[in-house]
């Protein structure tokens, strides 16, 4: 097969940087030691780029031959390094293994039946496209893209610099771009993710047979700009906002040279408008009853000034598609002329031209519920004993994770320091500790951490690994006070408590209330309730002074919050817990004995053995009370303010899971300073503002994630379920989701997703979109930004 390999490693060189590893992936290939078609790939670092080129042109034949254009991870050399070898079920690359974003790719693929090549007029329309595309880019400031003819259609490389992770903006900005498509050519919305495969120049194009009419071509290098210039991040949004309000180069240029008074022009013209409002830096007016059909009414019309004084009008109403800015001053302006042209000379029509595809999003209220993200690595750091804990965790397990290390470090340090210690406001160290994690992610290598730590210092007796009853807990309480449980699948207690009318379910509830609170108080044991000592002796108990109960608890996240109801969200057991989640499961490591060092064993010990009470402190604790800097008890009454500030909030939002939450928010704070202050110096400890400033940003991330997981998985009834499991899914598919695939996932008919997208979309949850692609329409759902 013909293969240019000058023009691969040309091509390779354009896309990628010294120390930059990258994937080729061939498709059908026939090689001489498998004649049968089948997929080739191989990982290449930039020294082995001439090696790449080689590899590829010693294919016997192939349909298409692609590259990842992004740098990937250099880990991957391993799969197959600088060589193609087949691959059958074999991992390519993920999004997951890109480092960064290098290039925005633009795709103009000429409308025409599927699985064949283009014919010349097609061919030739895509070309005339892209250079559309590039010449009203370049009016706006763009730099000049390198432009590659891939055999059936044009494609272009805008130079960038963002995160893998960009917030999504990658894919608006190719999705504003793309409303320049015509009824010839479609620009491709699908290549905005990170690992996307891109066409080799150099190589050849072969969909369906080699015809006169539809002949397979090479791929070819047809413009390369004398400078690759990177587009700015500020370009980048601009382009984006297209997609919702699809401001036009011609629209902007006019109005400029025009010099447009909008406040004058609107005075006069639409004084029912009122005043305006912000709107992503410029302004917008709301139409009360739309000026082209007065039976829209539901501010679905809309006059938009973006920054640069460029109008937009709009309504969402699909019977008003078409009716914009121009046809506005038309309608409302007695002699007003469309303007013909924007740009003598320039033919960018493609997109100066064109009707809106879809209306802008009606302006809704911000979430009550934002999405923090996973918890900061900033936050899981603290000083001291947790760090050192952490460390012996993470280098002697199988699969490391810094999340369950953390959560379990702090608790070993609450149920050592248990009894012991307390702070100014008569808080205690006792605390209740919920880790999500999947299978497999290593949630009992903690476990094992702390309970040889424990049972060096002697206190092995004291950590439980179940409770099956109240009573059982009170029981074991009464024999040893501070108490350590260490509990996996944590969600079952949940599930019985939103399922089961069994009582004990309401007594372990019950009796996790009352220790939770009981820590700096004396908790009354049920009446004739005894145990049985060591001897043999039966022993009444009458009740238990300071109990520290301490839960490290491990649950999978899907789990555990399908386990929720509003009921355990709002009776207070949640909202005394702590909720991380661990995230998925890490890289391998290097598995070793658990081996604690003398530091961390020299302050467990002291800690075991500290005794502030005399004598009587096994019985009559009397905790020493951890002395707080200025600066700390400063800042400790601004974040109480702050606690009651969210906690007022929402109760005028009548928001009853969130007002648990935040009721016991500050008491979190006070806790978690302590064993920071602990921590840091188990010899003298002092709670200092370092201590206040990370304990209140901890709680208020978690706060916020648990109530944004909440959200999603807490349910009014069970339509309200079907809702919230439609919003899970879109979420989970990147905010964006084809109608076909939702619908397959979600096991529900096609009625019952109608009616739930209706509800949604009246919400303003969630957007329907319609997209055209090979001369069919689909649909797909997006969520708003708010949702």
């Amino acid at each position: 097969m013909q293969t240019d390999k000058t023009l691969i490693s040309k091509a390779f060189r354009l896309w990628y940087q010294p120390g930059d590893v990258f994937e080729i992936r061939v498709l059908d290939a026939v090689t001489g030691d498998w004649p049968r078609p089948h997929m080739e790939s191989g990982y290449f670092d930039y020294d082995h780029i001439d090696d790449a080129a080689d590899a590829v042109a010693k294919l016997r034949s192939y349909r298409g031959a692609y590259a990842t254009v992004n740098p990937v991870k250099a880990d991957l050399l391993a799969r197959s390094c600088n060589h193609l070898q087949a691959v059958k079920r074999q991992p390519t690359t993920a999004d997951g293994d890109v480092l960064a974003r290098r290039w925005l790719l633009i795709d103009c693929d000429p409308k025409r039946v599927s699985g064949v090549s283009s014919s010349e007029e097609e061919h030739a329309a895509s070309l005339a496209m892209a250079h559309k595309i590039r010449d009203g880019l370049a009016q706006i400031g763009w730099p000049a893209p390198i432009v590659t003819d891939s055999g059936n259609g044009t494609q272009m490389m805008y130079r960038i610099d963002l995160p893998t992770d960009d917030g999504g903006l990658t894919q608006r900005c190719i999705e504003g771009i793309a409303t320049a498509g015509d009824d010839q050519v479609d620009v491709d919305l699908t290549v905005y993710n990170p690992a996307r495969i891109w066409r080799i120049p150099g190589t050849m194009n072969c969909k369906g047979d080699d015809i006169p009419s539809r002949p397979h071509r090479m791929a070819k290098l047809l413009d390369i700009p004398s400078e690759l210039v990177t587009v700015s991040s500020t370009q980048l949004e601009e382009a984006a906002t297209w997609h919702h309000t699809i401001p036009t180069v011609s629209e902007t240029v006019y109005e400029a040279r025009e010099k447009f008074d909008a406040d004058q022009w609107i005075a006069k013209y639409c004084p029912d408008i009122g005043k305006p409002r912000e709107w992503n830096g410029g302004r917008k007016w709301v139409f009360p009853i739309c000026p082209f059909n007065d039976a829209h009414r539901n501010d679905s019309a809309v006059l938009i000034q973006q920054p640069s004084g460029a109008m937009v009008f709009t309504c969402h109403h699909n019977g008003c598609k078409g009716n914009d800015w121009y046809k506005l001053r038309e309608l409302r302006e007695p002699g007003y002329v469309r303007p013909q042209e924007a740009f003598p000379g320039i033919d960018i029509s493609g997109i100066v031209n064109q009707s809106p595809k879809k209306a802008p999003e009606p302006e809704t209220e911000p979430s009550l519920f934002p999405n923090p993200g996973p918890i900061p690595d900033r936050l899981l750091h603290i000083p001291g004993f947790v760090e050192d804990v952490v460390q012996l965790d993470m280098n002697s397990a199988p699969y490391p994770n810094r999340v369950l290390a953390f959560a379990g470090a702090l608790s070993l340090l609450a149920f050592l320091s248990g009894r012991k210690f307390q702070d100014r406001r008569d808080n205690r160290t006792n605390i209740y500790f919920v880790a999500l994690a999947d299978s497999g992610t290593g949630k009992d290598h903690p476990r094992k951490v702390n309970f040889r730590i424990a049972f060096d210092a002697n206190m092995a007796n004291a950590i439980g690994d179940a409770f099956a009853s109240g009573e059982g807990l009170q029981d074991a309480l009464f024999l040893c006070p501070s108490m350590l449980f260490q509990v996996d699948e944590l969600d079952c207690i949940f599930n019985t408590m939103k399922y089961s009318k069994d009582g004990r379910s309401e007594s372990i509830n019950g009796t996790l209330l009352k220790l939770y609170g009981a820590a700096n108080t004396i908790y009354p044991i049920r009446k004739k309730a005894t145990v049985k000592r060591k001897n043999g002796e039966e022993q009444t108990i009458g009740h238990i002074v300071n109990p520290n109960l301490v839960i490290f608890g491990t649950a999978i996240p899907q789990y555990f919050y399908e386990s929720l109801s509003r009921r355990t969200l709002e009776n207070g057991l949640i909202a005394r817990c702590i909720i991380m989640e661990a995230g998925q499961r890490g890289k391998h490591g290097e598995a070793h004995p658990i081996s604690p060092s003398e530091a961390i064993l020299r302050a467990a010990k002291y800690l075991v053995g500290y005794n502030p009470g005399g004598n009587l402190a096994g019985e009559y604790p009397r905790p020493f009370i951890i002395p707080e800097k200025p600066d700390a008890t400063k800042l400790m009454q601004e974040v109480q303010d702050k606690c009651d500030e969210f906690y007022m909030m929402f109760q005028k939002a009548h928001e009853a899971a969130a007002m648990a939450l935040w009721a016991r928010a500050y008491e979190k704070v006070c806790k978690l300073s302590m064993l920071y202050a602990l921590s840091e110096n188990v010899f003298n400890p002092a709670i200092t503002k370092k201590a206040v400033k990370w304990a209140w940003e901890f709680v208020e991330h978690q706060t916020n994630r648990m109530l944004f997981m909440a959200k999603s998985y807490v349910y009014e009834n069970v339509f309200d379920e079907k809702c919230q499991k439609v919003i899970r899914k879109i979420r989970e598919a990147g905010g964006k989701i084809a109608h076909s695939k939702l619908l397959h996932q979600i096991h529900e008919s096609a009625e019952t997703l109608k009616k739930v997208i209706e509800t949604l979309t009246e919400n303003r949850t969630v957007t329907v979109d319609y997209l055209t692609t090979n001369g069919k329409c689909s649909k797909c759902y997006r969520l708003t930004e708010t949702a």
